[in-house]
C-alpha cells in the first residue's frame, strides 16, 4: 500500500502491518549494544543486508534520511556479500555467522519474529517507526471495495484477524519445532481468502 499506488487502485483498510527489522545472533547484539536497525549503521563490525527487490531493499535505495543512506551505502560497497536472494539464504548467513564475522540480515519483522522465535540463540531488533501497511487492492471503483473493507474492519475489530495469525501462525518456543520460511505472500492471500468469505457468509 502506497501513495504512488492509491492513484490507480483502490485500497481496503490494512489488515497488517510489518516494520523495518533485523535478526541476529542474541550474543552478537548484546556485545555490541544493538537495540534497532538503527544502530548496525553507528558501528563496523556487524555486516548486514537483504533481499533484492524486496520492500526493504527499495526502502533504503530511496531513502533520503542520512543513516540509512549510509547503511545504502554501506550495503552496496560490496554488494555481492551483502544481498541474499531468499530468506532462507539471508537466515543461513546470519546461522553461520561468526564472532570474527558477524552478520545481520535485515527484512519485514513477523517473517524476522516468527524464525526467531524457533531459535535460543537469535535475537529480532526493530525501527517501529519504519513500516508497511499490508492491503487487499482492487480496481477503482470496485462494487466489492465498500463490502470488503468493512469485512476487515469487522474482522479486525472483533479479534477475528488476531485470532487466525495465531491459529494459522502460531507463535513456537525456542529450541522446538523445525525452522520453516513463512511467506508474506502466503499469509497475505490467506487473508485475502478469509476476508471473502467472511463477506459472502455475512451476506448469506
Amino acid at each position: 500500500m502506497s501513495s504512488r499506488r492509491m492513484r490507480v487502485v483502490d485500497f481496503t483498510p490494512p489488515f497488517m502491518i510489518t516494520h523495518l527489522a533485523a535478526i541476529m545472533k542474541t550474543k552478537h547484539a548484546t556485545t555490541l549494544d544493538i537495540h534497532s536497525v538503527s544502530d548496525l549503521a553507528r558501528q563496523s563490525t556487524v555486516k548486514y543486508g537483504t533481499i533484492v527487490g524486496g520492500w526493504t531493499f527499495d526502502f533504503f535505495r530511496t531513502s533520503r534520511t542520512p543513516l540509512y543512506e549510509r547503511m545504502w551505502a554501506e550495503m552496496t560497497r560490496d554488494a555481492n556479500d551483502r544481498f541474499p536472494s531468499t530468506v532462507e539464504e539471508g537466515f543461513h548467513r546470519v546461522i553461520t555467522s561468526t564472532d570474527q564475522h558477524p552478520y545481520a540480515f535485515i527484512f519485514g519483522s513477523p517473517e524476522l519474529t516468527y524464525i526467531a522465535s524457533l531459535r535460543c540463540d537469535m535475537q529480532v531488533v526493530m525501527d517501529e517507526h519504519i513500516f508497511q501497511y499490508y492491503s487487499m487492492a482492487m480496481p477503482l471503483n470496485y462494487q466489492l471495495h465498500a463490502h470488503l473493507s468493512l469485512s476487515i474492519l469487522e474482522m479486525h475489530d472483533s479479534g477475528e484477524l488476531n485470532r487466525l495469525r495465531r491459529r494459522w501462525w502460531p507463535e513456537p518456543q525456542c529450541g522446538h519445532g523445525t525452522v520453516s520460511f513463512p511467506s508474506s505472500c502466503l499469509l497475505i492471500s490467506f487473508f485475502i481468502i478469509t476476508a471473502i468469505l467472511h463477506l459472502f457468509a455475512t451476506d448469506s
